[in-house]
């Protein structure tokens, strides 16, 4: 039970979050990216979203990836404690709301890592932030809780306009 209502709070702050304003909303245009490998298949955004705004707890920022392929599958990174270029890693207790999703939106599948699943790991490293983008690579494992599967995401790769 304590499970279920963690990840009910989980949800609740990923649905809060995408509907805030974002920075950045554009459509790939050539520098706008974000590349995975979901077991190692090629995944290639058509539709890349930016959020870096102010955290709930200064001087954090939030900051949320999501790229949207042809098929409306999606991957998201989302880092609320967020403060400069670096690497941040799952778990750490430093970071805890650090999570990662992969869906497919034909069989509404999805797939999370968080410090609230076991076997799940994720990293993001932030390598560069100016004023008008923001670069950097990921990877997780991420567990579907409804079938118990684990799918691994490598090779992740974004460049977003800010």
């Amino acid at each position: 039970m304590k499970h279920l209502q963690k990840i009910t709070q989980i949800i609740i702050l990923l649905l809060i979050l995408s509907s805030c304003s974002s920075d950045s909303d554009s459509s790939s245009d050539g520098n706008d990216f974000i590349t995975a490998k979901i077991d190692g298949v090629d995944f290639s955004s058509t539709f890349s979203q930016l959020i870096l705004t102010n955290s709930f707890e200064p001087p954090f920022r939030l900051l949320e990836i999501r790229g949207t392929n042809d098929d409306q599958n999606f991957i998201r990174v989302t880092l609320s404690s967020y403060l400069e270029p670096d690497t941040y890693n799952m778990p750490d207790e430093n970071h805890p709301l650090l999570g990662f999703q992969y869906s497919i939106s034909d069989t509404d599948e999805i797939w999370t890592a968080s410090e609230l699943f076991n076997n799940t790991i994720g990293t993001v490293i932030i390598t560069q932030e100016t004023d008008t983008q923001i670069k950097g690579t990921f990877s997780f494992n991420a567990l579907n809780t409804v079938n118990n599967t684990i799918i691994q995401v490598t090779e992740g790769q974004f460049n977003l306009n800010k």
